[in-house]
């Protein structure tokens, strides 16, 4: 009798089977023909064959230039990896388009606990483990690195994206990769940075393969449910998953300033200054000032205890001011030996951003 023997099945929006005639024996036929199984198909799980898709939210820092707060970030992971489309609603029902997701991101997790490290230049000495399985990572050059490229994110325990950025990438077994010459905490997420993150933490890598939803003027920072499928099925659970997350906070939030200098001065009196960040085009150096990133400049500067309680604090219009030892004095009732001085830039919309704290000593031992 003649017969077909598969030599190869590619599984994608459709699968696509290669086979070549041969002929067999009945007694072939029953020796070689695979037996139907009798058991009944569990409900598909997240991200596995025909089931719903694996859907990871990402709330990350503005990545460019724009000015417009209304992003936040989609991962997506489905078999058959197809186009998947994004539906959002405040409420159980209502739900209302915002966009489709053409292909699969690569996710990843880490193999072992990442610590926290230090931001501004590069880490050699630490490195990156992680799981992928699928898809396959690049070394770059530096001058590739600096433009934006191999960057990933990664969920920190304090529950932020910390932004990294590798220049070296070696898989060092099947699936599993080295990730060295670090810079972390990129695009102000060294609070995500601090926190480190535990084995089994969530990786993304961050290209094109993760978009943004567009989010309305009153979206953004709103608990919102997100009912995530494939293009064409039906709206049902069998096909769709559900998450629900607040978006678009992280962009609009200022970051922590950095350079924070105080001097005591003889008469008692603490100056301090710092250097402000912007989350908007401060990567252009093209004028003698970053731009503001905000409506108007002004921070908040607090001084706390060793026990971290605030004693004093002023809003202050520009990065610098004076703090006289009679302010010091009547807030707290005698001269500490140490003293932290936190500095916050303040958003119209959001509040304060991201703190930067410095102890400074007050008295010599």
């Amino acid at each position: 009798m003649i017969d077909w023997m598969v030599e190869r099945a590619i599984v994608g929006k459709y699968i696509e089977i290669e086979a070549r005639r041969v002929t067999k024996t009945k007694a072939d036929f029953e020796k070689f023909c695979p037996v139907r199984s009798t058991r009944h198909l569990a409900p598909a799980s997240s991200g596995s064959f025909g089931g719903a898709p694996e859907v990871i939210l990402l709330d990350l820092p503005n990545s460019g230039a724009n000015q417009s707060p209304s992003d936040f970030y989609i991962a997506v992971r489905a078999m058959p990896n197809q186009p998947q489309t994004v539906y959002a609603s405040p409420t159980a029902d209502g739900y209302q388009f915002k966009t489709i997701v053409n292909k699969n991101a690569l996710i990843a997790r880490l193999t072992s606990p990442l610590s926290g490290s230090f931001s501004g230049r590069y880490d050699f000495a630490a490195s990156l483990i992680i799981e992928l399985p699928e898809g396959e990572l690049e070394s770059v050059n530096e001058q590739l690195l600096l433009s934006g490229r191999n960057m990933l994110a990664v969920k920190s325990s304090n529950g932020e994206w910390e932004v990294v950025q590798f220049s070296k990438a070696i898989e060092q077994s099947p699936n599993v990769w080295k990730l060295s010459g670090l810079l972390r905490g990129q695009g102000g997420t060294e609070d995500a940075m601090i926190s480190g993150a535990v084995a089994g933490a969530q990786v993304v890598v961050l290209d094109d393969s993760v978009v943004p939803i567009e989010l309305g003027e009153n979206e953004v920072g709103l608990n919102l449910n997100y009912r995530v499928g494939p293009l064409g099925k039906e709206f049902s659970d069998r096909y769709f998953t559900t998450v629900s997350a607040q978006g678009g906070l992280r962009e609009i939030t200022p970051l922590s300033p950095v350079h924070i200098k105080a001097r005591y001065r003889p008469s008692g009196a603490l100056d301090v200054s710092w250097i402000r960040r912007s989350r908007v085009g401060a990567d252009v150096w093209l004028g003698s000032e970053i731009p503001l990133g905000e409506e108007t400049q002004a921070y908040r500067v607090e001084l706390t205890n060793t026990a971290g309680a605030t004693i004093w604090n002023a809003e202050v219009s520009e990065p610098r001011l004076t703090i006289s030892q009679t302010e010091i004095l009547a807030a707290i009732g005698s001269l500490p030996a140490s003293i932290n001085v936190t500095v916050k830039q303040i958003s119209q919309r959001i509040g304060d951003g991201l703190p930067a704290t410095k102890t400074v000593q007050l008295l010599q031992s």
